[in-house]
């Protein structure tokens, strides 16, 4: 508790007011019991999926999103990449929009100066992000052209689990470099992110197959050299 105060850490799921359990800690000195019992209390009672639905501004039942959810976790990706994709799926990212709501204005989308940088301006409809999915559409790994709602919740699938998870690897590599490509411009890091490309994603993968066990390693390596 120590550390969450000193360092004000939030930890609220509540998209309307991130930091309300926050306030509450500081100001409830009269708690006594373990913050475990504390915190769940002030979640709201709508649950994950409606926190999801609020930051995409969508309108997906609550077993639509606990089966996003079982695929995800249920994946071969790397525990890092459940991770970022976790965070993709409920919106856990600082953009703009969230900034302005809380009282930072002026904080503009780095790519094309848009003040309503959102998690689908972000992810979707950027310019610049929709020709990085303009690249990811040329990939031969699908003769359907998916459309960026399957590719971002993983419904971008296929019946051949090997095949399923170079498409899902594919995605999540997208993803993750246009976070990172987006922030290195904001934060004007001197480290570029790199470009996106089929070559690039291979070798990713290839890194990622190399720590498979050695069963798995021949049929993910023959189908991706077979692309």
């Amino acid at each position: 508790m120590q550390f969450l105060q000193q360092y004000e850490v939030p930890l609220s799921v509540d998209a309307s007011n991130p930091w309300r359990d926050w306030l509450f800690a500081k100001h409830t000195r009269w708690w006594t019991w373990a913050a475990s019992t504390y915190y769940p209390s002030l979640l709201p009672h709508q649950g994950i999926a409606h926190q999801c639905n609020l930051r995409w501004k969508l309108k997906k039942s609550s077993s639509w999103w606990h089966a996003r959810f079982y695929t995800l976790w249920g994946s071969c990706f790397t525990f890092k990449t459940k991770i970022f994709m976790w965070r993709v799926f409920t919106g856990h990212f600082t953009v703009g929009a969230f900034l302005s709501k809380h009282g930072l204005q002026g904080v503009t989308c780095p790519h094309c100066a848009s003040y309503s940088e959102d998690l689908r301006h972000a992810f979707w409809a950027c310019p610049l992000i929709q020709i990085w999915r303009n690249i990811l559409f040329l990939f031969p790994i699908s003769d359907i052209r998916p459309t960026k709602f399957d590719c971002t919740f993983l419904l971008f699938n296929s019946d051949n689990f090997a095949l399923g998870w170079i498409r899902r690897s594919c995605v999540s590599l997208l993803l993750s470099n246009i976070w990172a490509f987006r922030n290195s411009k904001l934060f004007q890091n001197k480290i570029s992110a790199l470009n996106f490309s089929w070559q690039f994603c291979k070798a990713k993968m290839r890194l990622h197959i190399d720590v498979m066990l050695s069963r798995d390693k021949q049929m993910y390596l023959a189908l991706l050299d077979a692309l």
